[in-house]
C-alpha cells in the first residue's frame, strides 16, 4: 500500500497561519502558575461533594484566561459571573446551586458586589451551611489577592472550610523587556553574536541579588542553547541543570519540562540517549499532558522521533511524526511546523530507501511552503537535498 501523505497547505493557509490564536495552541497562561495549576487539579480530582477553593488574582483579563482553561482542560464545570446576581445574595446562590447540576463551579465578580465585600464575605458565612448542601461539588472563588485577608476576618467559619488557596495572581517584579527583546536569531546569527549574547546575559545574571525568578531562569535557558549552538555542551548541560532545579524550586512545572526537553537534546549528543528519551518520557510529556499543552507534547514527541531516527528505529520515528506531530500543526495552522516535520519524513523514508516518495514530499510538501514564506535559508537546505537524492 502506497504510503499516504496529506496535500501541502494553500496560499490562504499560509496567510492565515499567524492569525491562530494563542488559547488554540493549548497553552497561554504564566509557566509560573503551571505547578500551582497541576496541584489544583489533584485536588479536585474525582471530587463530587463540596470543597471550597479560593483563588487569588490580581489581574481581571488574566483571571478569565486561566478561569476558562480551568473549565475546559482541568475541571470542567461552569463559571458563574456574581455580578449577574444584582447584589441578591439569594439568587446567587439559587444560581451556584443551578452551575453546580453540571459539575465544579468557578466564581467571578465577587470584587463588584453591590453594598461592599464585607457584606458579602459574612452572607458566605452565615449561609455556609446551605450552600454546601444545595452545591455537592467544588466551589472555586476568585479573590482579589488585596481581598483575600478581608474574607479571612469577616468569613471565618467559612474560611475555616477551605481545601486550599491557589495564588494565580501575576508576578509584582520587573521584567528586563529589552533584555528579551535582544534576543538572537539563533537560526542565523553568526558565532560572535551568539557570544556577545552569552556575556550580556552572564552580566546580568551577576548583577542580581540572588532571587531566582521566572525571567531569570528562561534567561538561562536560552544561555543553554546558545552554549549548545556554539558546542560547548558541557558548560550547556550546566546551565540547563540550574534551570531545571531553578524552575522546581519555584513549582514552574512547564518550565521545569522545558529545560528537561534541552537537556535531553544535550544528552543525546553527548552520546546519552537512553538518558535523553527518559528525561523526554518521564519528565516532559507527562506534564504537557496534563497540563493539555498540544504544541509543547508535539515537540517533544518530534525530540524523541529524532532520537529514534538517529538509533535506526525509522519504522516508531515514523509513525511519530505522522501521528503524533503532523496532526497538531495541521490543526493549529502551523505550516512552518508542518513542512519542517514533512521534511523529517522525508529524512526517515529517504533513509529507508523510498526515494521517490521523499523527492515528491521535498518538492510538493516543502519547497512550496518555504518560497511562499520568504524562508530562503530553509529553501536553500530544502535544495540541496533535494540535489543528494538526484545526485
Amino acid at each position: 500500500m502506497a504510503d499516504q501523505t496529506p496535500s501541502a497547505p494553500s496560499d490562504s493557509q499560509i496567510a492565515s497561519s499567524e492569525a491562530v490564536s494563542e488559547a488554540s495552541r493549548g497553552w497561554n497562561l504564566r509557566s509560573e502558575h503551571s505547578g500551582i495549576l497541576l496541584r489544583l487539579e489533584r485536588l479536585l480530582q474525582g471530587r463530587q461533594s463540596f470543597t471550597l477553593v479560593i483563588l487569588q488574582f490580581s489581574d481581571g483579563s488574566y483571571r478569565d484566561r486561566v478561569a476558562e482553561y480551568l473549565q475546559e482542560q482541568l475541571c470542567g464545570g461552569s463559571i458563574v459571573d456574581a455580578e449577574s446576581a444584582e447584589g441578591d445574595f439569594s439568587r446567587l446562590e439559587d444560581l451556584l446551586a443551578a452551575a453546580a447540576a453540571k459539575g465544579p463551579v468557578q466564581v467571578v465578580g465577587l470584587e463588584d458586589w453591590p453594598g461592599g465585600a464585607a457584606s458579602l464575605w459574612q452572607a458566605f458565612n452565615y449561609h455556609r451551611e446551605q450552600l454546601a448542601d444545595r452545591c455537592p461539588v467544588p466551589l472555586l472563588l476568585w479573590v482579589l489577592r488585596s481581598r483575600v485577608r478581608d474574607l479571612a476576618l469577616e468569613a471565618p467559619d467559612f474560611w475555616a472550610w477551605r481545601s486550599g488557596v491557589f495564588d494565580l495572581a501575576l508576578a509584582s517584579f520587573p521584567v528586563e523587556t529589552d533584555l528579551y527583546e535582544r534576543r538572537v536569531d539563533r537560526g542565523r546569527a553568526p558565532a560572535g553574536d551568539r557570544r556577545l549574547r552569552i556575556e550580556e546575559i552572564d552580566s546580568y545574571l551577576e548583577g542580581l541579588d540572588r532571587r531566582d525568578r521566572p525571567s531569570d531562569l528562561e534567561l538561562l535557558v536560552e544561555r543553554g542553547e546558545l552554549l549548545r549552538d556554539l558546542g560547548d555542551f558541557t558548560a550547556a548541560r550546566e546551565s540547563f541543570e540550574t534551570a531545571v532545579k531553578g524552575f522546581r524550586e519555584g513549582e514552574d512545572r512547564r518550565g521545569e519540562a522545558l529545560a528537561y526537553r534541552q537537556l535531553a537534546e544535550v544528552l543525546a549528543v553527548q552520546g546519552d540517549p537512553d538518558e535523553a528519551l527518559r528525561l523526554l518520557r518521564e519528565e516532559s510529556l507527562p506534564v504537557y499532558e496534563r497540563l493539555g499543552d498540544v504544541r509543547s507534547r508535539a515537540i517533544t514527541m518530534g525530540q524523541i522521533a529524532d532520537i529514534l531516527f538517529r538509533r535506526g528505529d525509522l519504522e516508531e520515528a515514523l509513525r511519530i511524526r505522522r501521528e503524533e506531530e503532523l496532526p497538531v500543526y495541521e490543526r493549529l495552522g502551523d505550516v512552518r511546523s508542518r513542512a519542517i516535520t514533512m521534511g523529517k519524513i522525508a529524512d526517515i523514508l529517504g533513509a529507508r530507501g523510498d526515494l521517490e516518495e521523499a523527492l515528491r514530499i521535498r518538492r510538493e510538501e516543502e519547497l512550496p511552503v518555504y518560497e511562499r514564506l520568504g524562508d530562503v535559508r530553509s529553501r536553500a537546505i530544502t535544495m540541496g537535498k533535494i540535489a543528494d537524492i538526484l545526485g
